[in-house]
């Protein structure tokens, strides 16, 4: 394939140039060692990392080999890197990362005597009690709102206003403050998430009908839009 025309600070920032790269840093390939493989010299790699040429279908095969990975994957046929067929339907059936994935299917062939006691409760049995239970993803949405709140930065601006200071001694004359976002995530984390997990885990001891849990998450979807109406 002839050498492109645009410059390669425009083509570097191509797919395949991008991931090539990607791959080359993060397993300390050379551009000679993969060059070696594919049976190309050196520079035609560098070449090939910059989107200044790209490689024939033989050369895009050995890529792929080598490094282990989707040739769909390197040219953004797919963003699933793994050659699997199994692994590439769960990616893109569920949106999950790969090693979400393989982490379930590992916990499926795991021997069901270790790390529990033969015929305990096992992890799958239990993930998937998890999974069809209307409260879990109710839990699931709390965390999302713990991790927001925590990784939301503070307006530092405000605290140092003295309209801060007026409200917050407003607030604590009639017995309230201003809460902080780690004291609201924690909150969230107290109030809800573990509530949640605690039910959770007594309902698998204890199963309620599908008429029961819905009605609990209709009331627990009720309490959480009326103290968002509060806050």
């Amino acid at each position: 394939m002839p050498r492109k025309k645009q410059p390669s600070s425009v083509t570097e920032k191509e797919v395949f140039p991008t991931r090539l790269r990607e791959l080359m840093k993060e397993r300390g390939i050379t551009q000679k060692m993969l060059g070696d493989y594919v049976g190309v010299r050196p520079q035609t790699i560098s070449l090939y990392s910059t989107g200044q040429n790209y490689p024939d279908i033989n050369g895009l095969r050995k890529i792929a080999e080598y490094f282990e990975v989707s040739g769909d994957w390197l040219i953004e046929l797919t963003d699933a890197r793994t050659t699997y067929p199994i692994e590439q339907a769960a990616f893109n059936a569920l949106g999950l990362s790969e090693r979400a994935i393989r982490y379930l299917l590992a916990i499926k062939h795991t021997p069901k005597e270790w790390p529990y006691k033969p015929h305990g409760i096992e992890r799958v049995e239990l993930l998937s009690f998890f999974l069809s239970n209307p409260l879990f993803d109710m839990m699931l949405c709390e965390c999302c709102v713990y991790v927001d709140k925590m990784c939301e930065e503070r307006d530092q601006e405000f605290y140092d206003t003295q309209e801060y200071e007026i409200c917050s001694g407003i607030l604590k004359e009639h017995g309230f403050e201003i809460s902080t976002k780690e004291q609201q995530a924690a909150y969230r984390f107290n109030e809800h998430i573990v509530l949640y997990l605690r039910e959770l885990l007594n309902q698998c001891i204890n199963p309620k009908t599908e008429r029961e849990l819905l009605e609990e998450m209709r009331n627990a979807e009720h309490s959480r839009e009326d103290e968002e109406d509060w806050e």
